[in-house]
């Protein structure tokens, strides 16, 4: 179990506890005791407090179901007051212990908040590096192969598929993979069609029906009527 002095700081308990101190007569002791890790206090001997002195009322503190240190108060002859005398005292120490555990909760919450957003952002740079070396692991032709599979496949397969890819060396594209094209096909003039040219430009497809009609189509696809065209960004 962590130290209590975790979720409700020394420095803020004396605090809270030296204004409470001034409500109290000058003989009384109030002291919150961590387990196993000292005490802090204010009033006569507050290092020496029995929790089961006669003349003491002792608050636990409690995180998770679990008690992480108590709140005590001692005021000699207690035990031989009226009733109402010692439910001034209880009152007093209840408000005191209602505060440092509404102390404690805020904290824990923070902290758990906290612990919950840096698991967040490790798993979201985890996720990041490996889809990077993903990306990286990835082969061209691989990937030239899926795109081709994806059209031939679907309620709808395509009759014909052509996938170009820039051709750095020609300043243009060239085709890396295909299927059903008929053999006299003419796949160099297809990226300098107009039609061609305004999709890479634009970064936009298009579907034209009536290819023929359109006179951004130049040819070079025997028997093609329509087509679907989109950039692979």
């Amino acid at each position: 179990m962590m130290s209590l002095k975790r979720y409700l700081k020394p420095a803020l308990t004396r605090h809270m506890l030296e204004q409470a101190d001034r409500l109290l007569p000058k003989e009384a002791t109030l002291c919150l005791a961590y387990p196993d890790d000292g005490a802090v206090g204010v009033g006569p001997k507050p290092h020496d407090f029995p929790r089961d002195d006669p003349d003491a009322i002792c608050r636990p503190l409690v995180l998770g179901g679990c008690e992480w240190g108590w709140l005590g108060l001692r005021v000699p002859g207690l035990a031989t007051q009226p009733s109402e005398r010692r439910e001034v005292f209880e009152g007093l120490l209840g408000v005191l212990s209602f505060s440092m555990q509404g102390f404690i909760e805020s904290e824990s919450a923070r902290r758990s908040i906290a612990d919950e957003t840096l698991s967040k952002y490790r798993e979201l740079a985890l996720l990041h590096r490996s889809l990077s070396g993903f990306n990286n692991s990835l082969k061209l032709r691989e990937v030239t192969r899926a795109l081709i599979q994806e059209c031939q496949g679907g309620a709808v397969p395509a009759d014909m598929g052509v996938l170009f890819l820039p051709d750095h060396s020609r300043s243009g594209f060239s085709p890396a993979n295909t299927f059903g094209m008929p053999a006299d096909s003419n796949l160099s003039a297809v990226p300098q069609s107009p039609l061609f040219r305004e999709i890479v430009k634009t970064g936009k497809g298009e579907i034209v029906n009536e290819l023929d009609a359109d006179q951004r189509w130049l040819g070079g696809i025997p028997g093609a009527t329509a087509v679907v065209a989109a950039p692979v960004l």
